[in-house]
């Protein structure tokens, strides 16, 4: 899927995948064609084929890219937009800066919203639904949720921000949906410090959110106040490097989240996340214990050892219970029973101290 063989990507329609611009750097660009310079371009052009998507659009965030796609939607006012229980709370915001209404959707046991559990929501004004690929894992289900939503008519839009290079049973993250949108933000395996990408196979959908976005380069018709959510070439140029290595990068975290996963495995009554076939991007190791005390003690523990740790408590912004919209939802599984630990980039020394360190750690959990 390298960038270097043009005409070889095709999405999952059987057409071609984010054509190559003939923009040669340095070439002077003819008045009137829009302030998208050729770093921009290929920058768009890779996260299209990550994604084997036909186009992209780079965006100042991920919460932006999500807000463009709502906008070239069209959505009206008091329409809902159904988010996931867990899935950070600036795409809930995002919705009520449209206009429309958030509704939550209960996540199950990897922390994903599954189609019994959308279609049991969806109603008279549900529009879009987000399901949020989170914690470096591709949600299991997104693939019989994308057909269940178009059968309806309702529009299903992926939030990949945090799982570049995961892949699930359909192909990467990012390839069911209307849209999807990813993140660049860090921390990530395709962390910048800020930025973001819209892909789609619509070529008026990708229209309407470049011109939203500020972009010149647009033949969409005038939709609205336009936004300055576009990117610069410098902020591209600190991108692109990024996205071109993901699969060295994601296949080194997934050396050390392996390993890992093997240790937190010792801990007794521990049930480690299924993270194989690609599913993960390697970024966290996931755990959920019997209780919610268990899983402070152990989350406090590898805390204070030093391990970066998530846990999904009533106050966390990546959760309903921190958002305006009354109390904590209690969905069929308690996800504050779960915790998980990030995953650093490490070379052969480094590893063998995470990891001895992490022995350290769960061997006193055992005792």
């Amino acid at each position: 899927m390298g960038d270097s063989t043009p005409g070889t990507l095709v999405d999952r329609h059987g057409g071609p995948v984010a054509e190559r611009s003939t923009a040669v750097p340095g070439q002077r660009r003819p008045p009137g064609v829009g302030d998208r310079g050729p770093i921009i371009e290929a920058y768009e052009r890779r996260c299209a084929a990550l994604a084997n998507r036909r186009g992209a659009v780079a965006v100042s965030s991920s919460t932006a890219g999500f807000e463009l796609c709502c906008r070239a939607l069209g959505l009206a006012p008091d329409e809902e937009v159904l988010v996931p229980e867990v899935g950070w709370r600036s795409i809930a915001a995002a919705v009520r800066t449209v206009g429309a209404n958030p509704g939550v959707v209960p996540v199950r046991r990897d922390l994903v919203v599954e189609w019994p559990d959308v279609r049991a929501r969806l109603g008279p004004r549900t529009r879009a639904v987000v399901v949020a690929h989170v914690r470096g894992r591709a949600a299991g289900d997104v693939g019989r949720i994308a057909e269940g939503l178009a059968e309806r008519g309702v529009a299903l839009i992926e939030d990949c921000s945090q799982a570049w290079g995961a892949r699930g049973p359909e192909g990467p993250v990012g390839s069911c949906g209307v849209a999807a949108f990813f993140s660049t933000r860090t921390p990530g395996s395709a962390a910048t410090g800020e930025g973001g990408v819209v892909v789609a196979d619509d070529p008026a959908l990708l229209d309407a959110v470049r011109h939203a976005a500020g972009y010149r380069a647009s033949t969409a018709p005038r939709l609205d106040w336009l936004l300055n959510q576009r990117i610069s070439e410098a902020s591209a140029a600190r991108a692109l490097p990024r996205v071109l290595r993901l699969g060295v990068v994601v296949a080194e975290l997934r050396v050390t989240q392996a390993a890992a996963a093997a240790v937190l495995a010792t801990v007794p009554d521990a049930r480690v996340t299924a993270d194989g076939a690609g599913a993960s991007n390697g970024a966290t190791v996931g755990v959920w214990l019997p209780g919610v005390e268990r899983s402070r003690v152990v989350a406090a523990r590898l805390g204070e050892a030093g391990f970066t740790v998530w846990q999904p408590v009533d106050h966390d912004p990546d959760g309903t219970g921190a958002w305006p919209v009354g109390p904590p939802a209690r969905g069929p599984v308690d996800v504050r029973r779960y915790l998980d630990i990030a995953v650093p980039r490490l070379d052969g020394a480094g590893r063998a101290r995470f990891l001895g360190r992490l022995r350290e750690v769960c061997a006193g959990l055992a005792a």
